[in-house]
């Protein structure tokens, strides 16, 4: 029975490699050396249980994923991953994905694979299926599962709208692709919860000299698979006839040209547009996904809280007059997006005057003012709150059992 892995490469490309359990004469006895001759052949020790690549191309369309002319031009590549191993009398073996893994001894790998691009990637995952399948037909790993969660993602941020034509600068180019648009408190939250889920050997695929972290390598795979997949359905649109910087920002937002989507940090048109572009989208700013370390960005500033509001029904701790007219108390916070459980209540908050908050490890920038603007939302949906805004430091309103009827129903 074989098993699929492969994990989106923040360099570009979706490796592809396949397990299947054989006994295999590569399985050498290791030989006694020195800790520097180990070191040195460590990562030369081939994958004793890696399908060769016409095994995979016959296992990937044996199983409907793709078509042998998608793959007739894929490249074969090696790749050595640091995977948990075990000893078998003389033997080093690695685990194999239906084994449990015991004991802490890994060994680096080398695995001979299939580098897809975005597009083969994408036609990959949209096959591997999400839900239950019958007995035998579960042949993907965690790595691959979780790229299919993540590129079901992608799609649902499409079918939201989701994502903003941008202006970047990469690599001392200004770059103009489209941009995922993560303003929302569920897609936050998905955010943190895909970085957090994402299985370890997916950050063993990629390049050592790159050092990415788990939040960069998904979002680089995220805001590349938007930007493939808007262009594909507008490559072929008539243009319409505008004046420059805006006709080479339509123009690279379009082409599948990788030479035309760029432009010079020092010409006019990259200097114009830049300036338009950050003014016009000003108000979003803090929820573009401009480059991959925006998360570790967000993290550094601070800017990782949201405004919650908690319910408290009447109860014995309060005095007897409230509990006889239904007064319940809706009690402001701020919440950390990545960590729910965390809450910072308003009443913590107001005497601080500081521009930084630190609560539970955690800091919170203008802790005042992103409450303010949290309530200033909530009361736009619920206009309920909008009288204890009248108070210098609001930290919570009483509601009757109506009013908190139509607080639930707003929600």
């Amino acid at each position: 029975m074989g098993i699929l892995h492969g994990s989106w490469l923040a360099q570009g490309g979706f490796f592809v490699w396949g397990e299947i359990y054989r006994f295999s004469k590569r399985e050498t006895t290791p030989k006694k050396q020195s800790s520097e001759e180990s070191t040195a052949n460590s990562d030369e020790s081939l994958h004793p249980y890696a399908m060769h690549p016409g095994e995979l191309v016959e296992f990937l369309v044996e199983k409907n994923l793709l078509t042998p002319a998608a793959l007739k031009n894929a490249p074969i590549t090696d790749r050595v991953v640091n995977l948990p191993s075990y000893k078998s009398g003389r033997l080093i073996l690695p685990f194999l994905s239906s084994q449990e893994v015991t004991g802490d001894l890994h060994k680096p790998w080398k695995i001979t694979g299939i580098t897809l691009n975005l597009s083969l990637g994408k036609e990959l995952l949209k096959a591997l299926p999400l839900g239950n399948v019958a007995t035998g037909g579960d042949y993907w790993g965690g790595d691959l599962r979780f790229w299919s969660h993540v590129y079901r993602w992608s799609l649902d941020l499409l079918g939201r709208e989701k994502f903003v034509p941008g202006v970047s600068t990469q690599d001392q180019q200004v770059v103009m692709s489209w941009l995922p648009l993560l303003d929302s408190a569920l897609d936050q939250a998905r955010l943190t919860r895909f970085t957090q889920a994402m299985p370890l050997i997916c950050g063993q695929y990629q390049a050592q000299s790159l050092n990415q972290l788990p939040s960069e390598i998904l979002l680089d795979f995220l805001a590349g698979s938007i930007d493939h997949h808007i262009r594909q359905i507008i490559t072929d649109l008539p243009q319409p006839r505008l004046t420059t910087p805006l006709q080479e920002w339509v123009q690279g937002l379009t082409t599948n040209n990788s030479t035309k989507n760029h432009l010079s940090p020092d010409s006019d048109p990259a200097q114009r547009l830049t300036a338009l572009w950050q003014n016009w989208t000003a108000p979003v700013q803090k929820s573009l996904v401009t480059s991959s370390d925006y998360w570790q960005q967000r993290q550094a500033q601070g800017d990782l809280f949201r405004v919650c509001l908690v319910l408290i029904p009447p109860s014995n701790e309060v005095n007897q007059e409230a509990i006889q007219e239904h007064k319940w108390r809706l009690e402001y916070h701020l919440q950390a997006i990545d960590q729910p459980e965390l809450l910072i209540s308003a009443a913590t908050i107001w005497p601080h005057d500081s521009e930084r908050l630190v609560q539970h490890q955690r800091t919170i920038v203008a802790p005042r003012e992103t409450l303010l603007r949290g309530l200033g939302i909530a009361a736009r949906i619920y206009p309920a709150i909008s009288d204890s805004l009248e108070s210098p430091r609001p930290e919570f309103c009483e509601l009757g059992d109506l009013e908190v009827y139509e607080f639930i129903k707003a929600r």
